[in-house]
C-alpha cells in the first residue's frame, strides 16, 4: 500500500512533490502507516511530526505529506484503540492546516483537503472497527455457548450415568449380601460389579477433567448436590406468589415420590420441574395464578406448569426465558423426553415428558 501510495503521489501529481524535500516528506509519510502497523506508537508520533514540517515549510509538499496521517488514524480506529486518542490524533493533524496562513486563501478553503480525505478514513476506520467488534462479540458468544453446553454435559453426566451406575453397583452388592449362602452366585457378580466400579471412577475422573480446564470444578460440586425437595421448591414459590397476591395451584407432585425413574432421572427431572416452578413464580404477575400438573402412567411422567403473564409488557421481556429454560429442555432430551414451550397473550405453559424407569429402557 505504502509503494502504490508513493508512486501515485511521484508519477501522478503536480512536479513539485519530486523536488528533494517533497520526496523525503512524502517517503516519510507513507513509511509511517506500516511503522503504525508495527508499532502504533512509534507510527503515530512519526506521522504527526511529518504532517507538521510538511504543512509549516514554505516548499509546496504535495498532497500526500500532508495527507497520509489520516490513514494512520483509520488504521487506529480499526484496530479498536481508545476512541479520545484516534481523535486527538486527528485533531493534530488537522491543526496545522489551520494554523497555516496563504494569502487570500479563505479558512473554509484550507479545510476541503482534510475533510476530502479525512472523513471518509474515519468513517472507513469506524466501519472496519464495528465489524471487528461484532466479529470478537460472536465469537466470545460461540466461546461462551460451548464452555455452558461443556459445563452442563458434566452435569448431565454426573446425574444420570455415574449416578445410576453406582446405583447398580450398590445394588448388586446388596444383592451379594442377600444371597451371601450362593458362592457361584457371589463370583458372577463380581464379575459384572468390578467392570462397572471402574467405570464409575473413569467417569468421574473424566468429568472432573471437563469441569476443572477452565477453573470449573464447582460444576461437579453443584451436581454432585442434590436437587432441592419439591416441596421445598413449591413452599418457596408460594410465597413469593402470595407477596404479591398470586396463587399457586398444584395436582399429581405426589407421584415424584413414587420409585418411577432410576436415581439420576430422578435428580434430573426434579432439576427441570425446580427450574419451572422458579421461573413460573418470577414471571407470574400481582393477582395471577401459577399451577403445575403432574401425570403419570406405565410408559412416560408428564408435568405441565402454566402461569399467567402480564400483557402489557412485551413478550420478549416479560417471557424471557433466559438460559435457565435452555437448560431445562437439554436436561429432558437428555433423557430421551420432550419438552416444549407456549407463549400466549397473557399465559406461559411449559409441558414435558420423560419416559419413566421401564419405559426409558425400551
Amino acid at each position: 500500500m505504502g509503494v502504490f501510495l508513493f508512486t501515485i503521489a511521484f508519477f501522478f501529481t503536480s512536479p513539485s512533490p519530486r523536488d528533494p524535500v517533497a520526496i523525503s516528506l512524502t517517503v516519510l509519510a507513507v513509511l509511517a502507516l506500516p511503522l503504525t502497523s508495527v508499532a502504533p506508537a512509534v507510527g503515530t508520533v512519526a506521522s504527526v511530526v511529518v504532517t507538521w514540517i510538511a504543512a509549516s515549510i514554505p516548499q509546496e509538499t504535495g498532497l500526500l505529506a500532508t495527507m497520509a496521517a489520516w490513514g494512520v488514524v483509520a488504521m487506529l480506529l480499526a484496530r479498536g484503540q481508545p476512541r479520545w486518542m484516534v481523535y486527538s490524533l486527528a485533531c493534530m493533524i488537522t491543526l496545522p492546516v489551520l494554523l497555516t496562513t496563504v494569502a487570500d486563501e479563505p479558512l473554509w478553503s484550507r479545510l476541503v483537503w482534510p475533510a476530502m480525505v479525512g472523513v471518509p478514513c474515519i468513517v472507513l476506520g469506524e466501519m472496519l472497527r464495528f465489524q471487528r467488534e461484532q466479529a470478537r462479540s460472536a465469537a466470545r458468544r460461540r466461546l461462551e455457548s460451548r464452555l455452558r453446553q461443556r459445563r452442563l454435559m458434566a452435569s448431565e453426566l454426573h446425574d444420570t450415568v455415574a449416578r445410576d451406575l453406582t446405583y447398580a453397583v450398590l445394588m448388586g452388592e446388596q444383592f451379594k449380601i442377600a444371597h451371601a449362602d450362593d458362592e457361584q452366585l457371589s463370583r458372577e457378580l463380581d464379575v459384572i460389579i468390578e467392570p462397572v466400579r471402574m467405570a464409575v471412577a473413569q467417569l468421574r475422573r473424566g468429568l472432573r477433567s471437563m469441569s476443572t480446564d477452565d477453573g470449573d470444578d464447582v460444576v461437579l460440586r453443584v451436581a454432585s448436590r442434590p436437587p432441592r425437595p419439591l416441596a421445598q421448591t413449591l413452599a418457596d414459590a408460594d410465597r413469593v406468589l402470595a407477596d404479591r397476591g398470586a396463587r399457586l395451584e398444584t395436582d399429581g407432585t405426589q407421584l415424584l415420590t413414587e420409585s418411577i425413574f432410576t436415581p439420576g432421572a430422578q435428580q434430573q427431572v426434579l432439576r427441570v420441574i425446580n427450574e419451572l416452578v422458579d421461573n413460573a413464580a418470577k414471571h407470574t404477575p400481582a393477582e395471577g395464578l401459577a399451577r403445575i400438573t403432574i401425570e403419570t402412567d406405565d410408559r412416560a411422567l408428564d408435568c405441565m406448569v402454566t402461569n399467567t403473564v402480564d400483557a402489557a409488557h412485551t413478550k420478549d421481556r416479560a417471557l424471557s426465558s433466559g438460559l435457565g429454560l435452555a437448560d431445562a429442555q437439554r436436561r429432558v432430551e437428555s433423557l430421551g423426553g420432550d419438552f416444549v414451550i407456549n407463549r400466549g397473550e397473557s399465559r406461559w405453559t411449559v409441558t414435558f415428558s420423560v419416559p419413566v424407569r421401564g419405559a426409558a429402557a425400551g
